[in-house]
């Protein structure tokens, strides 16, 4: 008979919970200890504790969204929205598919990726902006390839505020050809 050890006492299950009750644990005595430092510097302990929920809410909220493209594109002008129209999912709201953004319901990491597909001779180059600002580019290049198709995807992690906005849209005047009907799409969560 093999002896056990430890490690053979909890399985991954029990390890989750554990460090999940870990964290918990961990930010109750910050925020404790938070509250009675400003407590005791005079602050106001009504708005103390108003700002700790909206740190609670920030930790455990889930966020996030999986759109497609059902239409096909073609001819884009120069940073034009590119507007993923049909939504699978959507927790907390944050996508709004009329004007293709996503807006932060609350501050922190997010991570979003998107997917575009074209044809053979064409091409669709594509970036994901933060209030306006370039993060990330997807280029998708079809002219090197007699027939088929031509996919790309990335991904960008951004550090968002409460009511900062992301979105995807065309890079300079590159949104020639994108292709809809599911083979194309944007999603996103915080982290």
């Amino acid at each position: 008979m093999q002896p056990r050890t430890p490690a053979s006492y909890c399985s991954v299950n029990s390890l989750s919970v554990f460090m999940y009750m870990y964290c918990i644990y961990m930010y109750i005595y910050c925020t404790l200890n938070f509250l009675i430092i400003n407590i005791t510097n005079n602050r106001n302990p009504q708005h103390l504790f108003s700002l700790s929920i909206l740190f609670v809410l920030e930790i455990f909220v889930d966020i996030a969204f999986q759109s497609i493209l059902m239409k096909d594109l073609q001819n884009l002008k120069n940073q034009e929205t590119v507007i993923f129209d049909k939504v699978l999912l959507n927790v907390g709201n944050a996508y709004n598919q009329k004007t293709g953004e996503f807006t932060a319901p609350v501050g922190g990491v997010y991570s979003f990726n998107w997917k575009t597909l074209t044809y053979s001779g064409k091409y669709f180059v594509t970036e994901i902006v933060h209030n306006g600002k370039p993060i990330a580019l997807n280029h998708c290049d079809g002219r090197g390839i007699s027939t088929g198709y031509a996919s790309t995807s990335n991904q960008a992690i951004i550090r968002m505020k409460k009511g900062d906005k992301a979105w995807i849209r065309t890079h300079s005047s590159y949104g020639i050809y994108a292709r809809g009907g599911n083979w194309s799409n944007f999603s996103g969560y915080k982290v």
